[in-house]
């Protein structure tokens, strides 16, 4: 799921022009991540879901999409410097696709937020 915009980023975490999809730990610590997005849509399915990944541990929240309105993830994760996480929505089957929807600034948002050292 790409991401081409920013409200801020005080780390360099995000960037607009490349790799949108990503945001990279700049500074090694403890970070709670979120991820917001608005369902306008769910089609004919078995199984939909949204996660956020890490590049190399995997998925580290996860949530199915079975209605439609606001789905948000959020979690602790410990990163080290450049460690990126990434959005990802699946679907196990075909059908109307999942649409989900954009307003000012409450959707789709991705962020990530250092808590400590």
């Amino acid at each position: 799921m790409l991401f081409n915009s920013e409200i801020y980023d005080t780390d360099t975490i995000h960037a607009t022009g490349s790799s949108t999809e990503r945001l990279t730990c700049k500074t090694a610590g403890k970070y709670a991540v979120s991820l917001q997005i608005v369902i306008s849509a769910v089609g004919d399915h078995t199984y939909d879901a949204v996660w956020i990944q890490h590049d190399s541990r995997g998925r580290i929240a996860q949530q199915g999409l079975h209605y439609k309105g606001s789905t948000t993830l959020s979690t602790i994760i410990d990163l080290a410097v450049n460690d990126y996480l990434v959005v990802v929505m699946y679907k196990e089957t075909t059908g109307v696709n999942v649409i989900y929807s954009a307003g000012n600034e409450y959707s789709p948002f991705f962020e990530m937020q250092k808590i400590a050292a």
